[in-house]
């Protein structure tokens, strides 16, 4: 076996450290979400999330404490569509199959008139679908990745 390559300590990101993973994700929203990518920063969100929610658990328990970052760090997300319903579509859809479950959308803010929640009627389509607003989602990420960078603890 041939020796390690030695690099240097500031050309190394560590990301098994919570506030170097926060900055990272929080800078990777602004990003996408400056560039309108929508699905990736959706992704970004659920999977920072369950990172956030990590560590040596079992499902239930790991489960739980998405859950409860949801409940406490997206309020209103929570009481509109609810933690569990968030889970189940979206952070669901996005990590098994790359978009939200069906009946589930993605708009931006003008789409909802600021609401966070809100059915939408697609031309073309038999059902209105429920649809959630990436910019208010995006900004209640971002306070969580700077509640995270500032040392606090979760879930």
């Amino acid at each position: 076996m041939t020796m390690a390559k030695k690099v240097p300590s500031q050309e190394f990101v560590d990301l098994g450290d919570r506030r170097v993973l926060a900055d990272e994700l929080k800078k990777s929203v602004q990003i996408c979400h400056k560039d309108g990518r929508y699905v990736a920063v959706l992704c970004i969100i659920v999977c920072g999330i369950d990172a956030f929610a990590s560590g040596h658990k079992n499902f239930t328990a790991h489960k739980r404490d998405y859950l409860k970052i949801l409940e406490k760090h997206f309020p209103v997300l929570s009481k509109k569509l609810g933690a569990q319903k968030f889970y189940n579509t979206y952070r669901h859809g996005m990590v098994h199959h790359f978009h939200p479950m069906k009946g589930y959308i993605l708009s931006q803010d003008y789409d909802l008139d600021g609401q966070y929640v809100a059915e939408l009627e697609i031309e073309g389509r038999p059902e209105p679908s429920i649809s959630i607003n990436m910019d208010r989602l995006i900004h209640d990420f971002i306070q969580l990745c700077d509640y995270v960078i500032s040392g606090h603890p979760l879930p």
